[in-house]
């Protein structure tokens, strides 16, 4: 079944939606314009096709989204546990705004870009892979960036603003190279 939820305040539940996998439409809903807040989980689940989240805010949750198959564009996260995570999968996020979370972005599998991620305790967490990171900004927060690879990729990171982190711009979890070009 498809969903669309437009101008919805959601706050102090358990799950505010929850996509349950496969074989339904794509995309399976459309989130725009939107506010989660004091929920533990606000988008949970996957579907296999991405769900479509514009222009909407997570606020003081402990999981802004979690699981696989969405795309974020426009959207703010503020004093969540983790923004976008833990350990996401098959994810797009632009023209987002991370402040104030434990964890901006955590998992792989996806491309970030255009984003200010600033003041959280770790900006983007890459988990195996990671995310391509594009012309995002990625400052003030005490660790801005952690790669970590098992396998010996790495996704690409490049044209990125990563600067004043004040204990590292970058921790590399992995014994590989990561070449970011451009930052």
């Amino acid at each position: 079944a498809y969903g669309q939820f437009r101008y919805c305040d959601f706050s102090s539940l358990n799950t505010v939606v929850n996509f349950v996998c496969c074989g339904g439409p794509n995309p399976p809903a459309n989130v725009d314009f939107c506010t989660s807040k004091l929920n533990n989980t606000a988008l949970g689940g996957y579907t296999g096709a991405p769900a479509i989240i514009n222009s909407s805010t997570f606020t003081n949750n402990v999981f802004g989204a979690t699981q696989a198959d969405k795309n974020f564009s426009g959207c703010t996260f503020v004093g969540n546990v983790y923004g976008i995570g833990p350990s996401v999968e098959r994810t797009n996020v632009a023209s987002c705004t991370f402040i104030n979370n434990t964890t901006a972005l955590s998992g792989r599998g996806g491309t970030v870009e255009f984003c200010y991620v600033n003041n959280n305790v770790t900006g983007i967490f890459q988990s195996v892979e990671g995310w391509t990171l594009r012309h995002n900004d990625i400052s003030g927060n005490p660790t801005g960036l952690v790669p970590q690879s098992s396998n010996g990729f790495i996704a690409p990171t490049e044209c990125n603003d990563i600067y004043g982190n004040p204990l590292r711009d970058a921790e590399m979890q992995t014994n590989y190279t990561l070449s970011i070009p451009n930052n």
